[in-house]
């Protein structure tokens, strides 16, 4: 069988947490993520989109984390995507 020359391109993942969360919410990642040496910054949507420029982004796009999941299985938060906190998206370079 001979080698295949395949070309996966250049792509891109981010993931983030959400600005889209409670007041509330944010004060507690904030503080869990100031006792450790990694910091923590949130970014809204339009704000994670900018990491995209000059890529064509992959369905579902920009979305809370549980919409990537690509068998459709529930998880704990199928019901409220938003409450994991988490976007992502993946994108690739055209």
């Amino acid at each position: 069988m001979g080698s295949a020359n395949v070309n996966y391109g250049v792509s891109r993942l981010l993931g983030q947490i959400s600005l889209a969360l409670t007041s509330d919410t944010l004060a507690q990642f904030t503080c869990l993520y100031e006792a450790t040496t990694h910091p923590v910054g949130f970014r809204s949507r339009a704000q994670l989109a900018r990491f995209f420029d000059g890529f064509e982004l992959v369905s579902p796009g920009i979305v809370f984390t549980p919409a990537w999941r690509p068998d459709g299985s529930p998880s704990p938060f199928t019901a409220e995507p938003e409450r994991a906190a988490v976007l992502a998206g993946v994108g690739r370079k055209p």
